[in-house]
């Protein structure tokens, strides 16, 4: 917060310098020569303000004047169908950084990371766009279920507050059951087919085993504890849920590098594809995406002074705030200008994050 300098835009560049005032020989350049010449722009002065304090609990960091649709690909299904949940969220304001609104099914549902679709429009004196999510949800089984709202606030500075919307709550008809093992046919006595008893032999043809009785082996043990193993499994697998739904700060916490490991693979996919504006985007995402799930913060709320005094307190050092801020500057620098970057920057910049994110993590354990 405060004021903020944007530092001024410098580029090299040669000019030619004709030789001679004779304007034939300036028209066809025989005697002229380049110059290098450094031009820059008028450093640019920005007032921020600090967001007011009473955010809704689904607030993320969302500024600007937007607006959300949803919409449900269909409301009768059969079990196992997939459905289609579509989000979507427009207006002018930060889009592009815009995260996902939560998502929350009946336990019968299953649901799969959302699809994001993006489109920025530049051309006015603010940014504009459309950012979509689509989720793929699958019903397991059957009946009528309500699916909660979808709430999704942000802050709009001309009204100077805090807006939540939310959607109409979607019914969803199930119907079918989910495949089940055939039955065994069995004779009329209830015996399986074809399973008889061999001939019993005479007493003489008996003989006497070496093996052990059942109660001496140990593995018929290991059988009857096995249920009570299946069902603590099972309590620790539904408490593990639990917290994930309840506890944001411990669920963040547990994504945080799945998720930047995700988009560091995403980053390198866009190097090889030569997409050099995405590359520094997702990586830019990699590691702010990593600070904000391991402390449960808004990372895209934070200035570059903020986010260093948020880090400074937490005990990381000062070498290491360095590396990141020269980190986040690279990849704005790529983001706005990708054409000034070689493949060994791009190199260079996917080595550091793969390296500052551990680093950072080393320092930040404690807060998880």
């Amino acid at each position: 917060t405060g004021t903020l300098s944007v530092d001024p835009l410098r580029i090299e560049t040669e000019a030619m310098v004709p030789s001679s005032r004779d304007p034939f020989q300036s028209f066809f350049a025989l005697r002229s020569r380049f110059t290098p010449v450094e031009l820059s722009s008028e450093p640019i002065e920005i007032e921020t303000l600090t967001l007011p304090a009473d955010a809704p609990h689904s607030f993320t960091g969302a500024v600007g004047t937007l607006g959300m649709t949803t919409r449900l690909s269909r409301s009768e299904v059969e079990v196992g169908e997939s459905i289609e949940l579509t989000v979507r969220i427009s207006g002018a304001g930060n889009i592009a950084t815009l995260a996902a609104p939560p998502l929350q099914l009946p336990a019968s549902f299953e649901k799969y990371d959302p699809r994001i679709e993006t489109a920025i429009d530049r051309t006015g004196s603010s940014l504009s766009g459309v950012k979509t999510f689509t989720w793929i949800i699958i019903p397991r089984a059957n009946g009528t279920y309500d699916l909660p709202p979808i709430e999704f606030s942000w802050f709009d500075p001309a009204r100077e507050e805090y807006r939540v919307i939310r959607s109409e709550p979607f019914t969803v008809s199930v119907t079918g059951s989910a495949n089940v093992p055939a039955s065994i046919v069995a004779t009329t006595n209830g015996l399986p087919v074809d399973d008889f008893a061999p001939a019993f032999r005479t007493a003489s043809d008996w003989m006497r085993t070496s093996r052990r009785p059942l109660h001496r082996r140990w593995w018929v043990y290991g059988l009857l504890v096995l249920p009570l193993g299946v069902l603590a499994g099972l309590l620790v697998r539904e408490r593990y849920r639990s917290r994930l739904t309840t506890d944001v700060s411990w669920a963040r916490g547990r994504r945080a590098h799945p998720l930047s490991r995700k988009h560091l693979r995403r980053a390198a996919e866009l190097m090889e594809e030569g997409r050099t504006a995405a590359f520094f985007e997702e990586l830019d995402r990699a590691v702010l995406g990593f600070i904000g799930n391991t402390l449960n913060v808004a990372e895209r709320g934070y200035t570059r002074a903020g986010l260093r005094n948020l880090l400074s307190g937490r005990g990381v050092p000062a070498d290491v705030l360095d590396r990141l801020m020269r980190l986040l500057d690279h990849c704005d620098r790529g983001r706005y200008a990708p054409a000034s970057e070689t493949p060994g920057d791009l190199d260079r910049a996917l080595d550091e994050a793969s390296d500052l994110i551990p680093t950072l993590d080393d320092r930040l354990s404690g807060d998880r």
